[in-house]
């Protein structure tokens, strides 16, 4: 079983939510005596600054939290954002790449998703 994150977290609060989605799922074929719960990349945790002010911009940990419950429920591959890459055509110039992919560079799927484009006709009669 394994749990990938959106951003760097400390809250256990929030890795037992995310582990305890994974659990219902585990069907066992007996008891178990013990869990071993190991990190196979471990990131820097930077402190938010709190603000002084309210300025009403979004709350990036509860952005973080959301997208993570959703990739537990959804599967890592169906929540993505757009990342752009280079091509000659600007409808084709971006990928889409997991929020929670252990690759932050690890495009979704084997081929980029296309936009189908119109072609203008003028009909004369």
């Amino acid at each position: 079983m394994q749990v990938a994150l959106s951003r760097s977290t400390r809250s256990a609060k929030h890795l037992l939510a995310l582990l305890r989605v994974q659990l219902e799922r585990l069907r066992l074929p007996g008891g178990a005596d013990s869990v071993a719960v190991w990190a196979h990349r471990i990131e820097g945790f930077d402190d938010p600054q709190c603000e002084l002010f309210e300025t009403g911009s979004i709350d990036e940990q509860a952005l973080g939290d959301l997208l993570d419950r959703l990739a537990v429920r959804l599967g890592p591959a169906a929540v993505v954002r757009p990342e752009a890459v280079s091509d000659h055509q600007p409808e084709c110039a971006f990928r889409y790449v997991s929020v929670v992919s252990d690759e932050k560079n690890a495009p979704v799927g084997t081929k980029q998703r296309r936009v189908p484009t119109l072609t203008p006709t003028l009909s004369l009669e």
